[in-house]
């Protein structure tokens, strides 16, 4: 996570997923990454426990536990139904990732993958998403967050240590299109991809709530956030839950273990 620079290519920040199973497991401890990077700053793993590293062969992205069976990431970065496994302490717990059924054929904004673990995590508050069309609004500071590079450019693809950093909305998504833009402040980059961006109310940061995930940047200082207070991934979202058996932080109002708001 990055920033500065002009606006270049838009492309996408996590790889492009090889056959081989992918392992999440959580963020080492900071100690390593650019310190002086304007905009992001290295934050320990246990403000954002449910936050997860994500590699494949083929490269890496974050993600997020938003309920006790259930992770948050990109489309980018998984297969659509493929199988890997998250790992909490010594604890291995397999999962299989499902992409937005409209992803790869209609709109390449609606980048959301949930994955569906095989047991029940814990130990953890799991993160909320927000629904809410209110949020985030043009000129709100929110907050981006993931584990990858944090050079311009993204030179030093230095993958492992969890950054957070502000930004600010620019655009909000619209009919054709589910991203959400941000513009100055930190910026994602390889590595980043899938990880959650989020919003809060209050100035404690007591109130945090997922809107995105990671998906698109110039590497530099835009960012393309999936909105997940969109139509599309709402409908989806709820189908999913229902078809698996799983429960949403932000989207079932019975689910538990959710991070009070």
């Amino acid at each position: 996570m990055h920033r500065w620079a002009s606006m270049g290519l838009v492309m996408c920040l996590g790889a492009s997923v090889a056959a081989a199973a992918a392992d999440f497991v959580e963020p080492r401890e900071p100690g390593a990454g650019d310190l002086s990077v304007i905009g992001a700053v290295p934050v320990s793993p246990t403000k954002w426990p449910a936050t997860f590293i994500f590699r494949t062969g083929a490269g890496a992205c974050t993600s997020t536990a938003v309920g006790s069976d259930v992770i948050l990431t990109a489309a980018h970065c998984v297969i659509d139904g493929g199988s890997g496994s998250v790992q909490v302490k010594a604890k291995k717990i397999a999962l299989t990732c499902y992409h937005h059924p409209d992803y790869a054929t209609r709109n390449s904004t609606y980048d959301f993958a949930l994955c569906k673990l095989s047991e029940s995590l814990s130990g953890m508050a799991f993160e909320n998403i927000s629904t809410s069309l209110a949020h985030a609004r043009n000129g709100q500071q929110v907050t981006l967050l993931g584990y990858g590079c944090t050079k311009e450019g993204g030179v030093d693809r230095d993958y492992g240590v969890l950054h957070e950093g502000p930004a600010t909305v620019v655009r909000k998504p619209t009919q054709e299109s589910a991203d959400t833009v941000t513009n100055g402040g930190a910026a994602v980059c390889f590595g980043d991809s899938g990880g959650a961006a989020y919003f809060d109310t209050t100035a404690s940061g007591a109130n945090r709530v997922i809107f995105g995930v990671n998906s698109r940047g110039d590497i530099n200082e835009f960012s393309f956030i999936s909105s997940t207070a969109t139509v599309a991934f709402v409908d989806w979202a709820v189908n999913w839950s229902a078809q698996h058996n799983a429960r949403i932080c932000g989207i079932d109002p019975k689910v538990r273990g959710c991070r009070p708001l």
